[in-house]
């Protein structure tokens, strides 16, 4: 297995959007509807204020990873792996290698899962994160060091 994790440049935008519609809208259809011109918007935003990457399997394009270095952690925006690719160990590696970095940083990391994705919420906890706060449609986890 080779994974590969390298910076999105803005040529990737167009595809990571596509890909983030296909995983996300039915999550977030069912919590507040999907209206496509705010959807943009919202990415675009996430995408100036994050730093993005892109994930490969095999020289493949699997998936994408938003982060946030923040003051006092770092806040996992977005990750996204193709469900034919889920279930492989590519999201374990990604966030172990995240997990490397937040320790080097000494600094944890805090995500927002959708309620909906209670699959989600079950691989999080088994790579150490717990539930911090719910609300807003969201699960708040975090990882400590």
């Amino acid at each position: 297995m080779s994974i590969n994790i390298y910076l999105a440049t803005q040529d990737y935008y167009d595809m990571i959007y596509s890909f983030h519609k296909m995983l996300f809208k039915a999550h977030i259809e069912k919590i507040w509807g999907w209206e496509e011109s705010w959807q943009k918007a919202n990415f675009s935003k996430s995408w100036k204020e994050s730093r993005t990457k892109v994930i490969e399997y095999d020289e493949c394009f699997v998936g994408f990873m938003q982060t946030i270095d923040m003051t006092d952690c770092i806040m996992l925006r977005n990750i996204g792996v193709h469900p034919k690719f889920q279930k492989k160990g590519i999201g374990t590696q990604v966030l172990s290698e995240l997990q490397v970095e937040a320790r080097l940083l000494n600094k944890p990391i805090h995500l927002s899962v959708f309620v909906t994705n209670g699959e989600a919420r079950i691989f999080y906890k088994k790579i150490g994160f717990v539930d911090a706060k719910r609300g807003n449609g969201f699960q708040h986890m975090k990882w400590m060091i």
